[in-house]
C-alpha cells in the first residue's frame, strides 16, 4: 500500500484562512486555550484528520507544556525551523514536542525534533547530568539508542586503543539505572556485529534518517552508501535489543 503524505501539504496563505472553521484545544494544567484552524490540523495530522471527521469538535492535552504547544503550533501554521537546541531545557522541550507529535502522528515534525536533537549532541558539549536528566524524560527506543549507542561506540573505540571509557561513561555506568542497562545491551550487540564505528558519524546528516520514523510517510531516500550500509542496518536492529 503506498504511504500516504500527511503532515507534508503546503500552508493555505494566512488570509484565506480568515473566514474557516477553528477548533478548540486546551492544553497544560491552566487549560489555556488555543484555536487552531480546522484544515490545517486535518492536512497537518491524521490523527486529528480521523477525530475531526468523526465529529470531535474540541481537544484537551492538559498533560503538555505550553511552551511545547506553542513550537507545535507555529510548526502548523507554518514555520518550519527552529533554532538548534543549544541548552538542555530547549532540548528538553524537543524531546516533549517529538513524543507529542507521535501521539498526533505528525511524523514529519517528529523526524525534523530528531534530527535537532542530533545537531545538538553533535554541537555542543554536554554534561553526565545532562545525558541523565534527558534519558530519563522518555522511553521512545530511538532517543535511547541515540543517546546511549555514542557513548557504546566511544567506550569501543577507546578500548581498542587501550584507553579506559571517557568520565562521562563510567559516572553513568556507576549510577546504573535504565542506561547501564541499556548501555550493556548495546555493547553486546555491537560486539556481536563486530559493530567498529567512529561514534561521531551517527550525527552525519546522511544518517537522518536511520533514526526517523516512517509509517505513515515515504522514506527520506538519502543514500548512505555501500560502506554505511552496514552499519545503519545494525542500528535499526538495536532498537529490539532495547524493547
Amino acid at each position: 500500500m503506498e504511504r500516504s503524505r500527511v503532515g507534508i501539504r503546503p500552508v493555505q496563505p494566512l488570509t484565506t484562512l480568515v473566514s474557516e472553521p477553528t477548533v478548540d484545544i486546551y492544553v497544560g494544567a491552566n487549560r489555556k486555550l488555543y484555536k487552531i484552524h480546522h484544515d490545517l490540523l486535518s492536512n497537518r495530522s491524521s490523527y486529528f484528520a480521523l477525530k475531526l471527521s468523526n465529529g470531535v469538535a474540541s481537544f484537551e492535552f492538559l498533560m503538555e507544556e505550553e511552551e511545547v504547544f506553542d513550537d507545535f503550533t507555529l510548526w502548523i501554521y507554518g514555520t518550519r525551523h527552529f533554532d538548534t537546541p543549544t541548552t538542555t531545557h530547549q532540548v528538553q522541550n524537543r524531546i516533549s514536542l517529538y513524543a507529542f507529535a507521535l501521539r498526533l502522528r505528525m511524523e514529519d515534525l517528529a523526524n525534523y525534533c530528531m534530527d535537532q536533537i542530533r545537531s545538538f549532541l553533535l554541537e555542543y558539549e554536554y554534561s553526565t547530568a545532562d545525558v541523565k536528566f534527558l534519558y530519563a524524560l522518555t522511553f521512545n527506543v530511538r532517543i535511547r539508542v541515540l543517546f546511549c549507542l555514542e557513548e557504546v561506540l566511544s567506550a569501543r573505540q577507546l578500548h581498542a586503543m587501550g584507553r579506559p571509557v571517557s568520565c562521562r561513561t563510567a559516572e553513568l555506568l556507576q549510577q546504573r539505572g535504565r542506561f547501564a542497562l541499556d548501555f550493556t545491551k548495546l555493547m553486546l550487540h555491537c560486539t556481536k556485529n563486530r559493530l567498529r564505528w567512529n561514534p561521531s558519524r551517527i550525527f552525519q546528516p546522511k544518517f537522518n534518517c536511520v533514526f526517523h520514523v516512517h509509517r505513515e510517510t515515504e522514506q527520506c531516500g538519502i543514500n548512505v552508501g555501500a560502506r554505511n550500509e552496514y552499519a545503519a542496518r545494525k542500528i535499526v536492529e538495536a532498537y529490539r535489543c532495547l524493547v
